[in-house]
């Protein structure tokens, strides 16, 4: 029975776990590529440009000493784990939130800003894998994770408007 529980503990812990984080980057990147392909002309290369940086600060992160990584870590660390639990929870909501409105205008401003949102998620949460401080943010995406996934649940998911943008 104790071998049972190791293997199926390793299963959800080595695989299952990595290959959500995975599939909710994969997610993300679909997303940014649904809002930048709605827009139009200049638009397409606002919203590109929101999706996009992120990722450009992101190598620049990964070049600095560790001295920064690890003061970052160590401050989500630091964290009581209801507080980290607290901010995934927010940062759920004010994303699943501020799509909605986002995607609703007619300007490609809103858009633009949305994808910078997601973007700096996704290049967070590829920051987090690459240095090795995801066992710190776990409860911060849990809540993440939990309160978008309900918000979505509840209320539905961001919708594009049928406008131009």
């Amino acid at each position: 029975m104790e071998r049972t529980r190791e293997f199926i503990t390793s299963v959800f812990r080595d695989c299952l776990y990595p290959a959500t984080l995975i599939v909710i980057f994969f997610s993300i990147v679909v997303m940014l590529l649904g809002i930048v392909m709605q827009g139009k002309g200049m638009g397409r290369l606002q919203r590109a440009t929101g999706a996009i940086l992120p990722f450009v600060v992101l190598v620049f992160l990964v070049v600095l000493s560790t001295q920064e990584t690890d003061q970052a870590a160590s401050f989500f660390a630091s964290l009581l784990p209801a507080w980290r639990f607290l901010i995934g929870v927010g940062l759920g909501l004010l994303l699943m939130e501020s799509g909605k409105l986002f995607l609703r205008s007619k300007r490609d401003a809103a858009h633009s800003l949305y994808s910078l949102f997601l973007a700096i998620l996704g290049a967070f949460l590829l920051w987090s894998l690459m240095e090795g401080v995801l066992s710190a943010l776990n409860l911060m995406l849990l809540g993440l994770v939990l309160s978008g996934g309900l918000d979505v649940v509840f209320r539905g998911p961001p919708r594009f408007s049928n406008n131009e943008g």
